[in-house]
């Protein structure tokens, strides 16, 4: 309670103890002699601070309005992957985030039967617990009959037969949709008194089996795709928002999001990667944005291609980082030499217990030190080959 009462904010116990006149020796006469006579003081103030205590993430899942919050969705109720899993040592693990960032999308992709099952089988897991999911559903439909596309997984299949679709970014998509309409996606009081936080409010939308996030900043909305492109991870709702100062091209300060993962910047009016370091990468990198605003109906309404070629450029099932996408286990060339945890026990090579791993001129026998312990002494070999193996 005392560093409570003393500390500056998050400083560490090590520091504050250098801090105090006298250090670790004045912390014990305070402590232990009452030099202070801050004793009862302190102990009435701890008691207070004990009984007042309570378990925060237990209050929020007894309470369905603050559980709602942590929800994937704010507008369905079903979650979705967004990174498979993979097995290392007997146990499940997310798969690794991929090597490269992707910077370029299609409006068109040729699918296998057993991918457009997969995609078909996302769409119709979109909840529709409201009369605006039914609405947005019916909305949608009759505007997807121009598109010839759906949903794939990446990659797609090869075949020779195939043109390759063309390469889109991402900040470019707006310009290559075959049609757009206005689609109801969340209520407007989702956003009330953003206008009042530096950060505003954002929300995670489902439409389809796409994701995208809406932010209520500084008084105007913006809605964007929800993957970040440098690692594919479905997390830009999260990110942190800034302001660029005014500059002579542009009269307001330009509103961007940077990444929660990554810091990676995006600008929320144009998509453009705000990174501008000569030779870095990231450059290329951009993100897709959308019209939105609010209505009389209490709706933020996000305008919106056919959802076919909606999924085919920003699909979860296309973009889902998969098992095995990035190569071999980072442990597994470690296990195949020395050994690994199968099953959750250690377990030697295959090849060292076959007696394959050893050379084939080594001779090996079997004999006991004075103390009656066996032991396979090496032959045949120069260098160590005389080390006993236990």
């Amino acid at each position: 309670m005392f560093y409570i009462r003393t500390a500056d904010r998050l400083q560490r116990t090590a520091r504050w103890i250098e801090s105090l006149p006298g250090g670790i020796n004045y912390l014990r006469d305070v402590v232990l002699k009452d030099s202070l006579g801050l004793a009862a003081e302190l102990e009435s103030q701890m008691q207070d601070l004990v009984d007042s205590y309570f378990d925060e993430w237990a209050e929020a899942v007894k309470d369905p309005e603050l559980a709602a919050k942590f929800a994937q969705f704010s507008n369905a109720k079903d979650g979705q992957d967004t990174v498979e899993r993979e097995d290392e040592r007997g146990q499940k693990r997310p798969a690794w985030w991929p090597k490269q960032a992707v910077t370029t999308t299609t409006t068109t992709i040729a699918v296998s039967q057993s991918d457009a099952a997969r995609g078909e089988e996302a769409r119709s897991s979109v909840s529709d617990s409201s009369s605006d999911s039914a609405t947005l559903k019916s909305s949608s439909s009759s505007d997807s009959l121009s598109s010839a596309t759906t949903v794939s997984t990446s990659p797609p299949p090869s075949s020779d037969s195939l043109e390759p679709p063309n390469q889109i970014p991402f900040s470019s998509l707006r310009t290559h949709w075959s049609s757009t309409t206005w689609m109801p996606l969340i209520p407007a009081s989702h956003f009330d008194g953003a206008d009042d936080l530096p950060n505003g409010i954002s929300a995670t939308i489902r439409v389809s089996d796409t994701q995208l996030a809406i932010f209520r900043v500084r008084g105007r909305y913006y809605a964007t795709q929800q993957m970040c492109p440098h690692k594919r991870a479905f997390v830009l709702s999260d990110s942190l928002v800034g302001t660029n100062p005014p500059s002579e091209e542009k009269q307001e300060g330009e509103v961007y999001i940077a990444c929660p993962h990554h810091k990676t910047p995006f600008s929320l009016p144009t998509g453009a990667c705000l990174t501008s370091t000569g030779n870095n990468p990231n450059e290329s990198m951009s993100i897709a944005t959308f019209d939105v605003e609010e209505r009389e109906d209490g709706m933020v309404y996000v305008k919106l291609p056919p959802l076919d070629e909606l999924d085919a450029a920003l699909g979860t099932s296309r973009w889902i980082v998969r098992r095995g996408e990035t190569g071999a286990a980072q442990l597994e060339e470690m296990d195949q030499k020395f050994g690994g945890f199968g099953d959750g026990r250690w377990k030697r090579p295959a090849a060292v217990v076959s007696g394959k791993a050893r050379k084939p001129e080594l001779r090996q026998k079997k004999e006991k030190d004075e103390k009656g312990v066996e032991m396979i002494v090496e032959g045949g070999c120069g260098g160590c080959g005389g080390t006993p193996d236990w």
